[in-house]
């Protein structure tokens, strides 16, 4: 996992364009990586923008439906930041 993580973490700091991440992740086989990763991470206090992109993770079939619903509530930079932030133990 930690190698998924690595080449995710790549991936979306090279992303400018949220379009960009989505294909990569898709072309690259990392959707299901992403989801689980995504489903796993527990913040120390509640986290309501986490709780929605964990949501919207769980909703969705591809990469690019994920971005595309979260394109339309304004959370890419935050999803961004997250995903470059994640450490796993």
């Amino acid at each position: 996992m930690s190698t998924d993580l690595d080449t995710i973490k790549g991936i979306a700091k090279e992303s400018l364009m949220p379009d960009f991440f989505a294909a990569r992740i898709d072309e690259e086989g990392l959707w299901n990586p992403l989801r689980q990763l995504l489903s796993g991470i527990q913040p120390a206090a509640p986290n309501a923008t986490i709780d929605k992109i964990k949501r919207i993770a769980s909703e969705a079939a591809t990469a690019s439906d994920f971005i595309e619903k979260i394109k339309a509530v304004n959370l890419w930079l935050a999803f961004k930041e997250l995903v470059v932030r994640i450490q796993v133990k």
